[in-house]
């Protein structure tokens, strides 16, 4: 594997196992607001940049309810949740040893801010894998839109076209598939549309499996 390829990798629902975590504390803040059970908008906001997203979780909400109240709810049960424990999915610690060992460039791109990522991270204890990471606050165009892909590209001193991108969300691959990287979808709460599938892309049931597929071990 040549020197000049770079990795790029997604942050939450692919490295960390934290989409379970934001959907469960999602629900739960529902209920002690006294909203009905309903994770569709959380669903539909996955891999979508802060602004955007609370839009669609604004438009569910109901009884007087406003958004920021509901966020300010929801923020406060994912962070009591994850200064317990910031999990971590099948094969990350595996796939990132082995990168590091070929002296593969390995960034980071997520919808989350940067402070937030590096924290995360560091609790994860993988943040000294990643030479860069891209934050949603460090791009003026979010997922779905290729700037984080490109932004972290650049940052690696790498063509685009020689990165492979991992996602697992509709709108990370679709900002991935956009930036003309080689991309590999590791679906995790939700499986990916067949409009997406057509893109005739690597789809794989965990990171090492989609590693495989693209000859990175």
């Amino acid at each position: 594997m040549s020197r000049e390829v770079g990795v790029i990798f997604d942050m939450d629902g692919l490295l960390l196992d934290t989409e379970r975590v934001y959907l469960e504390c999602f629900t739960n803040a529902q209920a002690a607001l006294g909203l009905m059970h309903n994770p569709t908008p959380y669903l539909n906001s996955i891999g979508i940049a802060g602004d955007t997203s609370d839009l669609i979780i604004g438009e569910s909400l109901s009884n007087g309810v406003t958004v920021e109240q509901f966020v300010a709810v929801w923020d406060e049960k994912i962070h009591a949740r994850l200064e317990q424990e910031i999990p971590v999915k099948k094969g990350v610690f595996e796939l990132l040893e082995i990168l590091s060992a070929k002296n593969l460039s390995i960034a980071v791109a997520t919808s989350s801010r940067t402070a937030t990522a590096e924290k995360h991270l560091t609790q994860a204890g993988i943040i000294d894998r990643f030479e860069t990471i891209i934050g949603r606050d460090q791009v003026s165009n979010p997922k779905p839109h290729p700037e984080p892909y490109l932004t972290a590209a650049n940052a690696l001193g790498r063509n685009i076209s020689k990165c492979f991108a991992f996602e697992d969300s509709e709108t990370g691959t679709t900002a991935a598939l956009a930036s003309g990287a080689q991309v590999v979808q590791v679906p995790d709460l939700q499986q990916p549309s067949d409009k997406l599938r057509a893109h005739g892309h690597i789809i794989a049931t965990d990171l090492m499996a989609g590693a495989r597929a693209i000859g990175l071990v």
